[in-house]
């Protein structure tokens, strides 16, 4: 019922009850499991030289930083906003039901960034341009071509000569029109 003091090692083969809290002053060793059966409060860095297995929910109420690559292997849910400074995707899927828009790409760069390239799994407009005989062609159609391939227009601009550009071609080329305005962004 009063103070126990051990200036040696002290082999207990049974049970250690503690009513009281046990205050610690040195490291813990446990060589075996340890169950825990309420909560473990942390009030310093707790390193952990294996894996940590969590079979319930989990909480984190603050910043998780990862050094390492993460694999999840199951949905990942975001409810705020997410910022991602490089993503590689084999697939991505969007779905929604939202009135207005379902994705906003902003380019904030001033010089020479203009927004979303979509570069597609086949042969397209930048891949080649269609045979053109000048020598039958008259010198406006040869400007109005000279004018899309030099980047020479604005975008409005760009529909205009194109329709122009069409009328002048069979139906053959309107499929490369077709994949030229995708690639100009028209």
């Amino acid at each position: 019922k009063n103070t126990l003091n051990v200036d040696g090692a002290t082999d207990l083969k049974n049970t250690l009850n503690v009513d009281g809290e046990p205050d610690l002053k040195n490291t813990l060793n446990v060589d075996g499991a340890t169950d825990l059966k309420n909560t473990l409060n942390v009030d310093g860095i707790a390193t952990l030289k294996n894996q940590l297995i969590v079979e319930g929910t989990t909480d984190l109420n603050s910043t998780l930083t990862v050094d390492g690559a993460t694999i999840i292997k199951d949905d990942l849910t975001v409810t705020g906003t997410t910022t991602l400074e490089d993503l590689n995707l084999k697939k991505l899927d969007i779905v929604s039901n939202n009135p207005t828009h379902i994705a906003t790409f902003e380019n904030t760069n001033d010089t020479a960034g203009d927004g979303i390239i979509i570069k597609l799994g086949r042969l397209r407009a930048n891949d080649g341009l269609p045979e053109v005989n000048y020598d039958k062609a008259n010198a406006n159609d040869i400007s109005l071509y000279k004018e899309l391939l030099n980047a020479q227009t604005i975008s409005s601009r760009k529909v205009v000569l194109i329709g122009e550009i069409a009328i002048d071609m069979g139906e053959d080329t309107l499929k490369f029109i077709a994949e030229m305005a995708l690639e100009w962004g028209i």
